[in-house]
């Protein structure tokens, strides 16, 4: 360990770069490939806790929306002629069709005529599946997402620049030879070098990082994540999420039109009815349901 060395003050976000990180969209599924590259160096580990820390369930009850509630969303106006106009949600597009079909969305009354695909923020009634609009704003300005910083100290001559190798070797040690060792890899990008960095959930740790080496040469940040969920644990919570969320998105009536996730799966869907609540209780310990129209109670995502 290279106890001592300060933290470069470099960030990093959490980018699953290797084969296995799958999102399902209204039926289709995307996975996020592994990429090759070029040079060396290896970094040890200094303190996890950063990144380690699983946030609170949340209270799934209060995103519940019944009829005669006031509910609020940000989404684009579909207000084509001869239509009643529709509310969309951003669900992700996939396949052919429409560039910018209103699959998931509501209709919405009560809303002045507003430009074809404009973005506005509205309030309301929900009263049987649409929204009779109350108010009209602009649209807030989504804070940016903090980075988390990279979880090891850089070595003594630091990252080697570019500090990129093929990950072929990596990737089939981490997740398909040893799926219940490890979590999915991600990429650290401190100033100019590129830094794949990999949690260790079970075993040693140093032998875990001597094993890596020896398979990677570039920059390499190997973590002790000893008791979160491994790349076979996130497989099994998902497979048991799948058979209750994909049947669902099987009838685009239901309104859920993505699925993703690692530790906790997000649920994107166009709202939270009591029928749908009700379906998905069985999973409440595996799922953070992710509505696009929320109860104005509710903290908009």
């Amino acid at each position: 360990m290279d106890e001592g060395v300060p933290r470069g003050a470099s960030r990093w976000a959490s980018v699953a770069v290797f084969a296995g990180a799958a999102v399902v969209v209204a039926g289709a599924v995307y996975a996020v490939a592994s990429s090759p590259s070029g040079p060396p160096v290896v970094a040890a580990p200094t303190d996890a806790a950063a990144f380690a820390t699983a946030p609170p369930a949340p209270d799934l009850d209060r995103l519940v929306v019944a009829e005669g509630d006031a509910v609020r969303a940000t989404g684009r106006v579909e207000a084509l002629p001869g239509r009643p106009p529709r509310f969309c949600a951003p669900a992700p597009v996939s396949g052919g069709g429409a560039a910018r079909e209103c699959v998931f969305g509501v209709g919405i009354t009560g809303l002045e005529p507003v430009p074809d695909g404009a973005l506005v923020a509205l309030t309301g009634v929900w009263r049987s599946g649409a929204l009779a609009v109350t108010a009209r704003d602009t649209p807030a300005v989504r804070p940016e997402v903090e980075a988390v910083p990279l979880p090891c100290a850089p070595p003594a001559s630091g990252w080697r620049s570019p500090g990129t190798a093929d990950r072929a070797a990596l990737q089939r040690y981490v997740t398909e030879e040893h799926p219940e060792r490890f979590r999915m890899p991600s990429v650290a990008y401190p100033a100019s070098a590129e830094v794949v960095v990999v949690e260790v959930v079970k075993g040693d740790v140093t032998a875990a990082g001597n094993a890596l080496r020896s398979r990677y040469a570039g920059n390499l940040c190997v973590v002790d994540a000893a008791g979160r969920m491994s790349l076979a644990d996130q497989k099994s919570l998902r497979e048991r999420v799948d058979r209750v969320v994909l049947p669902l998105m099987a009838d685009p009536a239901n309104g859920v039109y993505a699925v993703g996730g690692a530790d906790v799966v997000r649920v994107e869907l166009v709202a939270v009815t009591p029928a749908l609540r009700e379906r998905l209780a069985q999973v409440d310990d595996a799922v953070e349901l992710r509505p696009w129209l929320v109860p104005v109670q509710s903290t908009p995502r």
